[in-house]
This record gives C-alpha cells, sequence and structure tokens, in this order.
C-alpha cells in the first residue's frame, strides 16, 4: 500500500527515506549521506515555487515527486527501495499520474531540488573506493527498476580514478601543456578556510557564472549555497592541491579549483584537513570542482590549475578521483589517455505527456 501526502510549507518533513538506509545499504560498505537539517530546509525553501508529493511504503519504499511551477519538466528524488518491481510501478504510477493532471509532459531524476544537492545513479558495479564525499550511491539494481520503470538515461556522468603511477605521468602531460603563461595580472592562491572567508561573497558569484551554462543547472541563493558550501566545507579543502585565482588589476576572480580528501569512513561530519588528513589509511584526492569564469576561458587557467594540483597531490595522496564529470565535460581531457578506473552515473528521464 503506497501513501500519499501533500507537504505543507513550515511543516516538519517526514523523512522516510533515512529509515530505509538500514534496510536498503546494512550489507553495503556505503549509504546516502543525506543531513536531516538540510533536506528540511530543502522542503521549506522549494514548497513555495514547487507542489512537493511524499510517497511511502513503510519499511520498503521512500519517493518525493518534485512539481516546479511554471514548468514542464517534474522531478522525482528521494528515492529509496527494495528490489521490488510492483512496488516501484505502484509509487511511480502515482507520482506520473499526479504530473499529467498538471499538464507536465516528462519526469527526470534523481535530482534533489537542485544540482547543488544529490542526483543521478551510480550505474554498474561498486567501484573500488566504495563512495567519497557527497557521491549518488545506491545498491546496483537501481537503474534496472528504472529502466523497467521506462526511464531512460537524460545525462551520463564519469569519475576517473587515478593510480599514483599514472598521477606522475599526469603532471608530466600539464607540464607539457603549460608552457603558455597566464597572464601576468592573475595569481594562484592557495585556497584554504581564511582565503575562502575572503572572498565567501565573490566565490558564491563565481559558482553561478561558471556553471550557469550547466545542463540541468538552476540558481540558488546564497542561503542554500551556503548550506554545504561554507566555512566547515573550506576547513577540509585540501590547500595543497585546491586554488583560487585572481585577476589582480581588476579585483575579480578568474577561476577556482576544489580538492578535498575523501574522509569517507572518517567519525566526524565535518573533517577538517590539517586535523583529518593524518587519519587516511590510503589518501584519496578528490577532485570535485574545476571552473574558469567565461570572462577568462582560453588563457591557460585550467592548465594552470592542473599544474597547482598536480604538483599539489603528487606526494601526499595513493591516487585521485576526478569527480563526476558530464561525458561531454572539457574536464576529461585531463585524464583521457591515461589508464583509470571508471564509474558511471546516469540522470533518468521519462516522457509522459
Amino acid at each position: 500500500m503506497i501513501e500519499r501526502k501533500v507537504y505543507e510549507k513550515g511543516t516538519v518533513v517526514d523523512q522516510p527515506w533515512a529509515d530505509l538506509y538500514e534496510v536498503v545499504y546494512g550489507e553495503l560498505e556505503f549509504k546516502p549521506d543525506e543531513p536531516a537539517h538540510v533536506t528540511q530546509w530543502l522542503f521549506n525553501h522549494y514548497a513555495s515555487s514547487n507542489d512537493i508529493i511524499v510517497y511511502k511504503a513503510t519499511g520498503s519504499l521512500s519517493l518525493v515527486g518534485i512539481f516546479p511551477h511554471g514548468s514542464d519538466t517534474a522531478y522525482f528524488g528521494y528515492w529509496e527501495t527494495i528490489n521490488d518491481l510492483d512496488l516501484n510501478q505502484q509509487a511511480f504510477k502515482l507520482l506520473e499520474e499526479d504530473a499529467l493532471r498538471q499538464d507536465y509532459t516528462s519526469v527526470v531524476g534523481p535530482l534533489h531540488f537542485n544540482t547543488y544537492h544529490r542526483y543521478r545513479l551510480r550505474l554498474g558495479s561498486v567501484p573500488s573506493w566504495k563512495m567519497f564525499d557527497k557521491e549518488p550511491v545506491n545498491p546496483t539494481y537501481y537503474p534496472e527498476i528504472m529502466e523497467q520503470l521506462g526511464y531512460r538515461i537524460k545525462n551520463t556522468f564519469q569519475s576517473h580514478c587515478l593510480s599514483h603511477e599514472v598521477i606522475e605521468q599526469m603532471y608530466e602531460v600539464a607540464k607539457s601543456l603549460s608552457k603558455q603563461q597566464v597572464p601576468e595580472e592573475i595569481i594562484i592562491s592557495q585556497l584554504d578556510k581564511s582565503l575562502w572567508l575572503k572572498y565567501a561573497d565573490q566565490i558564491f558569484e563565481l559558482t553561478s557564472q561558471i556553471f550557469s551554462g550547466n545542463a540541468n543547472y538552476s540558481g540558488v541563493t546564497r542561503a542554500e549555497f551556503d548550506l554545504q558550501y561554507n566555512a566547515a566545507f573550506a576547513a577540509g579543502l585540501c590547500p595543497h592541491s585546491s586554488s583560487l585565482l585572481i585577476d589582480t588589476v581588476n579585483d575579480r576572480l578568474a577561476a577556482l579549483s576544489l580538492c578535498l580528501p575523501n574522509y569517507h569512513g572518517l567519525e566526524t561530519s565535518t573533517p577538517v584537513y590539517e586535523d583529518d588528513y593524518a587519519s587516511l589509511q590510503q589518501p584519496t584526492l578528490l577532485a570535485k570542482t574545476v571552473g574558469v569564469h567565461p570572462d577568462y576561458r582560453g588563457q591557460n587557467l585550467m592548465n594552470a590549475m592542473g599544474m597547482y594540483g598536480s604538483a599539489g597531490f603528487i606526494n601526499r595522496y595513493d591516487q585521485v578521483i576526478f569527480c563526476l564529470m558530464k561525458e561531454d565535460n572539457a574536464s576529461q581531457n585531463f585524464t583521457k589517455y591515461l589508464k583509470k578506473e571508471t564509474a558511471l552515473y546516469g540522470l533518468f528521464e521519462k516522457s509522459i505527456g
């Protein structure tokens, strides 16, 4: 029996997906990291511009329908389920009927309101690293259920894991590509917590300018950005590999790279690089976000950040993971011809209109 409940703005969110983590992920070496306070904030914030409906079968399934006002596309998220096709057919039928009644023509997901938060499914077998910070994870049967329900992959993404030996090769490749110098007015600064706090307002603006052209992107408020990208996040960055490129003449930010160790498995929800790096058994660097402001593209800044990052991790990490790159992302050029382990992810879509 599937229960259906419309979320009302300002009320406490029932979070049945959290109750399913032990059932679905109990024997696995990973599970989603979905802070309850973040979820509560998102539901309350987005209820002003979306209809939100929670579908659940206690102990077996959770699903949330997200219906943006003024859009042709509905979304689903917070999907956790046992391996039961019939149950999922019932739940998604309810969601799709709700979408059709409001004249939506397609359903896309999983996506938790915005691409700044959890979205996509991991496809195929479990990679050797099991999970990294904020990686979308799920049992291997999830994509199979999607296909059986008539959903098809809309966009694909990849994470590339490179060994220390290959990292050294990559460093040599990066050096060969860096003969062209960056403009002299641009300096590369070590990005740590103190620099983050100094430039926090500009970093928020820079990320919007860099990524606003990406597929499925929609802008966020500063308050929503600060839910995850804040001083605590900055304290976990690897300052030897993360960088902020500053145009000193025009006092503008030109580019940034956000890299941090994979803290997954440590008993802390707020890791600090200086305190927790030494506790890592197999130090793995996560290249999470790298981007250049549109006004500064074509000036060798990507290569400069690659050089800086390579020099920083070469004596500190056993491997590196380039995280969640869209299939046509230029970042994949760094690893295109290098030996690597690859994990695949997909965002799914179904036409209903």
